[in-house]
């Protein structure tokens, strides 16, 4: 633990990080780099489809108002992670 680096991230960081993940794919150079592609139609392909559904499992066991509930917050830093995870490998 002595080399670990924390950082603090607001939550609209990974929402952020999420629509560049679900909508902003178009754009980059990814796109036209898939190596799952058959062919040449990439209309409908999804870049991290994992991200993309870790994501939404994050939205969907998100709770309307400020929750300080210990179980709450270990399960969305579990999640959180698992969306950054699911990004990066």
């Amino acid at each position: 633990f002595r080399n670990t680096i924390g950082v603090w991230k607001r939550y609209s960081d990974f929402s952020e990080l999420s629509r560049k993940v679900t909508h902003g794919h178009s754009e980059s150079c990814a796109a036209q780099l898939n190596p799952l592609s058959v062919t040449d139609d990439n209309d409908n392909v999804e870049i991290l489809p994992n991200a993309i559904t870790s994501w939404r499992l994050l939205k969907k066991r998100q709770r309307w108002y400020r929750c300080l509930d210990t179980g709450y917050l270990s399960l969305k830093v579990f999640l959180l992670e698992r969306f950054l995870h699911d990004i990066l490998f």
